[in-house]
């Protein structure tokens, strides 16, 4: 969505729902401008994967005492 994003919301929620409508729907469409529930790209910068978890390679052997 556009960045007018949580107005829209917050007018539809007024109209269907009125003032507390418009309230859930301000923050409602606060959460859907901000793209912060966008699915899109892989992982993050900088998080490990598996691959470099070191994945394939044997444990260290541990050694025990007697």
């Amino acid at each position: 969505m556009s960045k007018y994003a949580k107005y829209i919301g917050g007018a539809l929620g007024w109209a269907l729902g009125g003032p507390i409508g418009g309230i859930l729907g301000y923050a409602f469409g606060s959460m859907m401008g901000d793209n912060s529930l966008s699915m899109e790209g892989g992982p993050q910068q900088g998080a490990p994967t598996v691959a470099a978890r070191g994945a394939g390679r044997p444990a260290p052997e541990t050694s025990r005492p007697p």
